[in-house]
């Protein structure tokens, strides 16, 4: 992770804008920063590891609690249930109901793999489940929903677990499909796509892009910027590719409200800012992965690959602190489980 911050930070030498990529570096600090300080803690063992998710979850459900508590207050205004979900539960703290659902989906897979839980730790699942919902991100929602899946598999001997998530897990897709709820409603809206001409069209002044829609767009940009050769081997400099993708969202006469956004997908984010160096050095980090032993280190990883299709993580210091976060606290775990590993066959 500290070899990618510091090829962001080498981008100063070729950006076309120094200062918003100074900028990026120091938002992309937590990159460098976090790694090094876990790594000073050298026993983190599974113990620590549920000490810390706790603290974390606990603190989520706080959250929680503070969102609802002012979505009822604003119900109440206007009668308006928008404030229950996604953006407008949290926009008491003015953040993004995205980057929030992907830190509850963190909790949660780590909290069901961790072993011998206790009831206490099952109802704090399940809550962190229950804003997961709220706050009605379809891709972490899906996600969350499938790795779980993964677990059922992974603990097959414990039939305790796999009898309670199995039964959380049927009991949240009945409410899902079953009741009409603005998250039903959210999928529904994504299944009319109109893939042709999003991918072929010239002018799309007043069309209303679906989310998948617009990333889609997003990717035919991606390839266009490629075939014209304004995006190489590395890129045109760390946070430095937005000025050129509202340029092409000028072009196709887009709707002025889709301005001043990001690529929502870490992927095109990279190799936009960093070139095909740096989205190589963003594979590298998730390829590291695939030697973890855990499920939840495992389904973690998964989690932020899967998410990383859908919104530019690492373009917000929000997003680049839990990642930086949770991918080290991950490798801390899996370093001391290797020396634990060695030291037992030593004493052999």
């Amino acid at each position: 992770m500290i070899v990618f911050f510091l090829f962001g930070a080498l981008s100063l030498f070729w950006t076309t804008n120094v200062s918003v990529t100074a900028k990026g570096i120091y938002s992309t600090l937590p990159l460098a920063i976090i790694p090094v300080l876990l790594s000073q803690y050298s026993r983190f063992n599974t113990s620590d590891l549920r000490k810390t998710i706790r603290v974390f979850s606990l603190c989520l459900l706080l959250y929680f609690l503070a969102c609802f508590i002012n979505a009822t207050i604003l119900f109440f205004k206007d009668h308006s249930f928008s404030h229950f979900f996604y953006h407008g539960l949290v926009s008491l703290f003015e953040n993004n109901a995205i980057y929030i659902s992907l830190a509850v989906a963190v909790c949660i897979l780590i909290g069901i793999n961790l072993p011998n839980n206790t009831v206490k730790d099952y109802v704090v699942i399940a809550l962190l489940g229950v804003f997961l919902f709220f706050l009605s991100s379809k891709n972490i929602i899906v996600s969350t929903f499938f790795l779980s899946l993964i677990t059922l598999f992974n603990h097959k001997e414990n039939r305790k677990k796999v009898l309670v998530i199995s039964t959380v897990l049927l009991v949240a897709l009945l409410v899902l499909i079953v009741f009409d709820n603005p998250v039903k409603q959210r999928f529904i809206r994504e299944l009319s796509v109109n893939a042709d001409f999003v991918w072929i069209g010239q002018d799309f002044y007043n069309y209303k892009f679906s989310g998948f829609e617009v990333r889609l767009f997003q990717w035919r940009i991606m390839g266009e910027m490629i075939q014209n050769h304004q995006i190489g081997i590395f890129g045109l400099g760390l946070y430095n590719i937005d000025y050129l993708l509202n340029q092409y969202f000028s072009y196709y006469n887009l709707y002025k409200g889709y301005f001043y956004i990001n690529f929502h997908n870490q992927y095109l984010q990279t190799l936009g800012e960093l070139g095909f160096i740096g989205l190589g050095l963003l594979f590298w980090l998730f390829f590291k992965a695939f030697r973890f032993k855990n499920a939840y280190q495992l389904v973690v990883i998964m989690l932020f690959m899967i998410a990383f299709f859908t919104e530019s993580f690492l373009s917000r210091q929000k997003g680049v602190f839990l990642f930086a976060t949770m991918y080290s606290l991950v490798f801390s775990f899996l370093n001391t489980g290797e020396e634990d590993q060695k030291s037992a066959i030593n004493k052999k």
